[in-house]
């Protein structure tokens, strides 16, 4: 913990998708988590057309720099 990894998997997991030409990544995530915070501190935003899989969860996204 608290070392680093998961941001460096994020940058790398982010690199891919430019490489693979994704202009966006979207992605669930229960709301108020600790996760939700993580990824809105990583540029993550509210994706408001998608139906959440549960009332509890949330989709948030990420426009990437292509």
């Amino acid at each position: 913990q608290r070392q680093g990894y998961a941001n460096l998997l994020m940058k790398k997991a982010e690199e891919e998708a430019r490489k693979r030409g994704c202009k966006k990544i979207v992605l669930w995530v229960e709301k108020g988590s600790w996760q939700e915070k993580w990824y809105r501190r990583h540029g993550y935003e509210d994706e408001e057309f998608k139906e959440p899989p549960s009332d509890d969860t949330i989709w948030l996204e990420k426009f990437l720099n292509v």
